[in-house]
């Protein structure tokens, strides 16, 4: 009796310890710029159908999810939804310029409005705050990561007073979240692209982040090839630009540990 209560005890503390080692890092699958052709649709499916879902915490699509000259009909935007909806792992997603502002037979205005019919999550089940003015935008706090989306995106102006009212509410929008999640050990941003200087919100993610006593990473789409920046004019300051998941046979995984003494790995 006694050889098995120490037995049971040593088998408790083996799963203890092998929890806590599974656990000790926060990992999502980041994509964008897919799909846009029918090859790309078979990688995009098979891809969320081989999420791990025991690995993987959620996923982020960060937009763009058809070619910039193609139509922006409807059902381009409820066939990517039922993609997600296969994921076996919560998901978001955030606006490309392909399906928004580049949008080819379409108004800008009208073709974010068939995407947020369509294409934000009525999951929830990461607890995410969503702004009413630009419902896309996202922030949420999990395990004292702070992670932020935006509406912010590449391609043509189309009208330059939307994009500056737009690209002063995500200034704000990334103020506030951090200031409610003061807390957070980390920030990790998703934007379809980079910030721009002509409406301001480099200079001001310049500002942020140099004031900033912890990590942020600018994780993004837009310009196709992985790429991992980590000295972007602030140390703690990294710009990672996602693929379209064909190069690397499956999405890029971006690992964040508990641990801020340990590093943020994109791969």
């Amino acid at each position: 009796m006694r050889r098995s209560k120490i037995a049971l005890l040593i088998y408790l503390s083996f799963l203890s310890a092998n929890f806590f080692a599974q656990n000790d890092t926060l990992k999502v699958a980041v994509v964008g710029d897919t799909p846009y052709k029918i090859t790309e649709w078979k990688h995009f499916k098979r891809n969320i159908k081989n999420i791990n879902a025991k690995e993987i915490d959620f996923l982020v699509h960060v937009g763009d999810i058809k070619r910039g000259y193609m139509p922006c009909y409807k059902h381009r935007y409820k066939r990517i939804k039922k993609y997600l909806e296969k994921s076996p792992v919560p998901y978001l997603i955030i606006p490309g310029d392909n399906e928004y502002n580049d949008c080819y037979c379409t108004k800008p205005h009208k073709a974010l409005i068939i995407w947020r019919k369509n294409l934000i999550t009525s999951q929830n089940s990461l607890s995410e705050i969503r702004s009413d003015s630009l419902p896309e935008n996202f922030y949420f706090l999990k395990d004292s990561i702070l992670f932020i989306g935006i509406n912010n995106v590449g391609g043509k102006v189309h009208d330059t007073l939307e994009w500056k009212s737009r690209t002063q509410f995500n200034i704000k929008w990334i103020k506030n979240a951090n200031a409610k999640y003061l807390e957070s050990k980390r920030i990790i941003i998703f934007s379809h692209a980079a910030p721009r200087k002509d409406f301001g919100l480099y200079q001001f993610m310049d500002d942020f982040t140099k004031n900033l006593n912890k990590d942020l990473w600018w994780v993004q789409g837009d310009i196709h090839t992985f790429t991992i920046n980590p000295i972007w004019q602030q140390l703690n300051y990294t710009r990672a630009i996602t693929d379209n998941g064909i190069e690397n046979n499956g999405f890029r995984v971006l690992s964040i540990p508990f641990n801020t003494e340990e590093a943020i790995t994109f791969k």
